[in-house]
């Protein structure tokens, strides 16, 4: 089934607008240090400089050379914040995507 954008105005996700039944905190973009000897609530490990990226600006970038794409996620993903948003940022670089729904 095709995707049909429409041209409704996109709502910022804010605490004002609940998306979600919980009140736990979300993961933030920059993950903020852990003080020395302390608990690091969000433990990574550097994979390089430029491997990771920020914002559907920047995936409507790598995926702009692409002749055919798939994304898949989990159902608990807002697809249609997703869907609108990338679309969006595809339009910013001259790209006219065909979404579908599967």
């Amino acid at each position: 089934m095709p995707l049909h954008v429409t041209s409704e105005p996109i709502v910022p996700i804010s605490p004002i607008i609940p998306f979600r039944k919980t009140s736990q905190h979300l993961l933030p973009a920059i993950r903020p240090p852990a003080a020395a000897g302390q608990y690091d609530i969000y433990p990574a490990f550097s994979v390089g400089p430029g491997q990771i990226h920020l914002g559907f600006g920047a995936l409507a970038e790598r995926l702009a050379t692409a002749s055919q794409v798939v994304i898949d996620g989990y159902p608990g993903v807002l697809w249609e914040d997703f869907r609108t948003r990338l679309d969006l940022e595809l339009h910013q670089v001259c790209l006219h995507p065909k979404f579908i729904d599967r």
